[in-house]
């Protein structure tokens, strides 16, 4: 948001004393998340609508890795390739226009020498070529009869830029640079095979997905091939392989193992990654980057992709979709987090909807910011609250008094407020933490629903029937009464989840059932703000405004004691005694917090002082 420049302030030695209010204009932009499509939506006050962020994985099989050590994930649901720079920001490199004629199904990625990327297409029987510009071309298909490619998955490359195909038809299909294809191997060991990889000497080894009667399997084939049973300890639904350059051989296990096997080059295997130390669901695509850390897609309730070090430790994640994305919160500077419930991650984008990972936690849920830029967040599950500086550094904030905690919201004294479903209450926080119930309702499990708001006199508004349809209102004291009932369709059941308020007062929430938005005046009467969508959880509000600090003077003898807000702690405050050819220079004295505010004093000799706080 762009601040104005400055504000003028005129002080006389004989004690003249000047406050000029802070101002801003405002044009608010209410976010939605969806939970079942796996989006954020964003709406202007007068309802127009447009989709802000996506759920950019979706089904995430085969991964790769460029020269240039960009990350490609074929997403298997969304017929889409996404690829993410070394800086994982993400973008669509490629994208079937809706007709499966480009992509159906992706499956296995590779890179030839040239760097054009091959894309195996299991539902219509394709490999496409993409140039580095994401040109896309029809490599080879099938003629109809399943002959050359039935359920393509796995692909790979030897030094020969000769292409092989696994086939859940259980063959592998061999291609020559032109495209001529040729049988490679056949059902004799392969038994719906999906990864391919080559050892460096040639060899190439499959991985069986399908269990037959023997059982799960590698199979290795030589230049010829001549097929073999390469390791069979420790396998459950292998799918992906890939090669450390040790020669030790990785298999991501999508049964319910949930695990990355790793095998020496005798077929000698151990865990390498395990489901409870990564949180990987149904592991899929596997690659290694340059420095050789290993990248796994996980294709399970949230999708991601995970990086782990030589050692198997988890150093970083993707987590570019969104999984159940349930409680928002805008920061100063209009940035919008996300807690991805499914996920365990929030997630942080940017005015424009670019993504990037805040930081990781158990099953977060409901999201708010203090005065002084600190984020917290509840964790469901675990029944705490965390808080995070700017820089992601969390502690844990709270754990009293907390069963299941979802909504989060502050009044403009610094009190925390939050939503327990599985106590019936409303719980109150100080600023250090020392929590009190604040409101009770023993009607039914969750009586108060997820969400909560509160306005600018620090009433709290609140379902007070998970299943019903009144929104009640708490005084400062925790005294109820009735608010509003909810007009919009579905809501007999309503489950109203996020709520927000605009800068205008009015009241805007979530309406789960009805797939609605409901927009509600002062006075409580209620309106239908959206509809249309796909299980609405929650509601964030991102008040675009032109900030103008205000600074306050008040002379104590010859000096100056100048007071701003901590929120513009970035301005800076510069004194002349010249309007008409003014030179403005920085103001000295010690500086200090007090009330949330930045206190200064500066002794004046002579004329007339003016004072102006500026962007930096």
């Amino acid at each position: 948001m762009k601040k104005s420049l400055y504000r003028l302030f005129a002080v006389v030695v004989t004690g003249f004393a000047c406050i000029l209010p802070a101002g801003h204009s405002h044009a608010d932009t209410i976010y939605v998340a969806c939970a079942f499509e796996g989006t954020i939506r964003q709406f202007a006050t007068n309802g127009t609508g447009s989709i802000f962020a996506w759920d950019s994985l979706a089904g995430p099989q085969g991964v790769v890795f460029d020269k240039a050590g960009n990350l490609y994930v074929a997403n298997n649901a969304l017929n889409t390739i996404e690829k993410f720079t070394t800086n994982g920001v993400p973008f669509v490199f490629a994208a079937d226009p809706g007709d499966n004629s480009i992509l159906s199904g992706p499956e296995g990625l590779a890179f030839d020498h040239a760097g054009n990327l091959y894309v195996a297409n299991e539902n219509n029987n394709t490999i496409e070529k993409f140039t580095t510009n994401g040109v896309a071309s029809l490599f080879a298909t099938d003629p109809g009869d399943n002959s050359v490619l039935n359920g393509p998955e796995g692909l790979a490359f030897d030094t020969a830029s000769n292409l092989y195909v696994a086939n859940d038809g259980s063959f592998i299909t061999k291609f020559s640079p032109n495209g001529t294809p040729s049988n490679f191997a056949d059902g004799t060991f392969l038994n719906g095979p999906l990864g391919l990889a080559f050892d460096h000497a040639g060899n190439l080894y499959a991985a069986n997905d399908i269990q037959s009667g023997s059982g799960a399997a590698i199979i290795k084939f030589d230049t010829l091939g001549n097929g073999s049973v390469f390791a069979t300890n420790g396998l459950d639904f292998p799918g992906f392989i890939a090669f450390d350059t040790a020669s030790n051989l990785y298999v991501s296990n999508g049964g319910i193992s949930n695990n990355i096997e790793r095998f020496d080059r005798n077929g000698v295997g151990s865990v390498f990654v395990s489901s409870s130390s990564s949180g990987l669901q149904n592991p899929s695509g596997l690659a290694f980057d340059s420095a050789g850390n290993l990248s796994v897609a996980s294709d399970g309730v949230a999708n991601f992709v995970e990086k782990f070090d030589t050692n198997g430790v988890a150093t970083s994640l993707i987590f570019a979709s969104l999984s159940n994305p349930q409680g928002m919160a805008v920061d100063s500077a209009g940035n919008l987090f996300v807690a991805n419930n499914f996920g365990s991650t929030i997630q942080k984008f940017d005015t424009n909807g670019v993504a990037s990972l805040f930081t990781t936690l158990t099953a977060p849920f409901g999201l708010a910011f203090d005065s002084a830029g600190n984020l917290y967040a509840a964790s469901s599950y675990a029944n705490t609250i965390s808080k995070f500086d700017a820089n992601a550094n969390g502690s844990i904030f709270a754990t009293n008094g907390l069963m299941t905690p979802q909504g989060l919201a502050f009044d403009s004294l610094g009190n925390l407020y939050v939503a327990n479903l599985n106590t019936n209450t409303i719980e109150k926080f100080d600023s250090n933490g020392n929590g009190s119930v604040f409101a009770t309702n023993g009607a039914i499990f969750g009586a108060f629903g997820p969400g909560l708001a509160i306005d600018s006199a620090n009433n709290v508004y609140v379902l007070t029937n998970y299943y019903g349809i009144g929104i009640g209102k708490f005084s400062p004291a925790g005294v109820l009464s009735p608010f509003a009932t909810n007009t919009g369709p579905g809501f007999g059941i309503a489950n109203a989840q996020g709520m927000a308020f605009d800068s205008a007062g009015n009241l805007y929430v979530a309406n789960y059932y009805g797939g609605t938005v409901e927009k509600f005046d002062t006075s409580g009467h209620g309106t239908v703000f959206a509809s249309g969508l796909q299980a609405p959880t929650s509601l964030a509000i991102r008040r675009n405004s032109v900030f103008i600090p205000r600074l306050a003077i008040i002379m104590n003898g010859t000096n100056a004691v100048l007071s701003w807000s901590v929120a513009a702690a970035n301005y800076n405050l510069k004194s002349t005694t010249n309007l008409a050819n003014p030179v403005w220079l920085p103001v000295s004295g010690t500086l200090f917090t007090n009330g949330g505010n930045l206190v200064l004093t500066n002794g004046i000799n002579g004329p007339v002082r003016f004072f102006r706080l500026s962007n930096p």
